[in-house]
């Protein structure tokens, strides 16, 4: 019980520490946390393809697995790429509303 519990703080903190980093939005400097209780967002996961066009008959099988992203939208056409830590918390938290 008291390994899970460690792990438990450990992944809480790190979290902590993505939603409280500083970036700079056209509203101003603020963190993650701060902007979207400013913002209505809506979490989906992207897909992107990484490669060019140039590398599609060398990377072709690479192709098949596009890199999977993690993007919350404030905006209809307006996204912020996160990690996934951050991205399952406030699915949750949205999930819960």
């Amino acid at each position: 019980m008291k390994i899970n519990n460690n792990l438990e703080k450990m992944y809480d903190a790190r979290l902590e520490k993505q939603l409280n980093k500083l970036y700079r939005f056209d509203e101003g400097i603020m963190s993650l946390k701060q902007f979207f209780e400013r913002v209505n967002p809506v979490y989906k996961k992207i897909f992107i393809d990484e490669y060019s066009s140039k590398k599609i008959h060398y990377e072709y099988i690479k192709l098949k697995n596009p890199k999977k992203t993690y993007g919350i939208f404030y905006n209809e056409s307006m996204f912020i790429v996160v990690s996934k830590m951050v991205y399952d918390y406030y699915s949750e938290v949205e999930e819960r509303k």
